[in-house]
């Protein structure tokens, strides 16, 4: 059933905290890319770079991606009605709808571009000012058919570096995203049966390759898995998240690894904050040394709450991060330590 969604809606989306995330499947996904969301019963196939993390909105019928729990960067898919006038006058109008809160501050008329196998499409793109932070939304009006399609890419407008910001950093990505959408006709489709996976004593699941990722990761069945690559994500219901991966900075200390943490933290969030007194040792058995540490931050007006662990096996690093909004933290956090602790590397 095709919806109504305008500006609104999908601000609303992109900003909040996405929670509702679903399990993703790479097979004929591009290369560097997995499939975010598609089939023939939705009537595309949309693709993400294959290291972020896909949060889905089936309620809404929304394909979605984005870069980390740390940047919000992200890219959308979503089918709507079909616009009774033309692209430019629909923009118009959209336009318009900005609530409360959000300052637009300039737009590009749609002009007409590709989406991939899109019979006709019209991109423009915006820049907004909200709580404080810039932002820069590309979106691209896609027709298929009968089918109207909106595709959005929207990222903070700060800068990741002195050469480049958020938004130019992903535009290449972006550009492969659009690139490789595919527009089928929609059939009935079948149902995927879930993947079954190897469990320990406990239930808890073997959702991890450790030739790919460099350890086993057992998933309890209160969590869903975001994706499992070189790098493991999952996620509750209710939005607290779990990744585990290979450290990339390796020529630092632990204070060295989370000055910069809280640094690039700080470009996105506010109130940046380790907790006093938490940098603690962790005993993960023999051959592994890791110390952990809890922070808070504030994005988009709510209040999050951090337990990472880094951890040295041999010569190399992993990094295990569980975050939670503040409220929930304390009743969730001795289930992130025992996923922690049946970790195997």
């Amino acid at each position: 059933m095709k919806k109504t969604f305008g500006i609104l809606m999908l601000l609303t989306m992109l900003l909040c905290s996405l929670t509702a995330l679903t399990a993703c499947g790479g097979d004929g996904s591009p290369e560097g890319m997995q499939l975010i969301r598609g089939g023939e019963d939705i009537g595309y196939y949309f693709y993400g770079p294959e290291e972020w993390i896909v949060a889905n909105q089936e309620k809404y019928g929304i394909a979605c991606s984005y870069v980390s729990k740390l940047d919000n960067s992200s890219v959308t898919l979503v089918e709507a009605d079909m616009p009774e006038t033309s692209i430019t006058e629909y923009v118009a109008e959209e336009m318009k709808k900005f609530p409360e809160g959000f300052e637009l501050t300039s737009t590009l008329a749609p002009k007409e571009d590709s989406f991939g196998n899109a019979e006709r499409a019209y991109k423009t793109s915006y820049t907004y000012k909200y709580a404080g932070f810039s932002y820069r939304t590309m979106q691209i009006y896609a027709i298929y058919g009968e089918r109207f399609y909106i595709f959005t890419y929207n990222a903070p407008l700060v800068n990741y570096s002195e050469e480049e910001t958020y938004y130019d950093r992903y535009l290449e990505k972006v550009e492969a995203v659009i690139k490789n959408v595919k527009f089928v006709d929609i059939s009935g489709g079948e149902d995927v049966p879930a993947p079954e996976y190897e469990k320990d004593a406990d239930g808890f699941s073997l959702v991890s390759d450790r030739a790919i990722c460099g350890f086993d990761f057992y998933m309890p069945e209160s969590y869903k898995l975001d994706w499992a690559t070189s790098m493991v994500s999952v996620t509750r219901t209710d939005g607290s998240n779990i990744t585990v991966s290979e450290a990339t900075d390796t020529n630092v200390d632990d204070n060295g690894y989370w000055r910069t943490r809280f640094e690039q933290l700080g470009r996105i969030a506010t109130e940046v904050k380790a907790v006093e007194g938490s940098k603690v040792g962790v005993d993960l058995g023999d051959g592994l040394d890791a110390v952990s540490m809890e922070y808070t931050y504030t994005m988009m007006g709510k209040d999050y709450k951090v337990y990472q662990v880094l951890i040295v096996n041999g010569f190399k690093g992993y990094v295990y991060t569980f975050t939670a909004e503040a409220e929930l933290y304390d009743g969730l956090k001795d289930e992130a330590t025992t996923i922690l602790y049946k970790i195997e590397f």
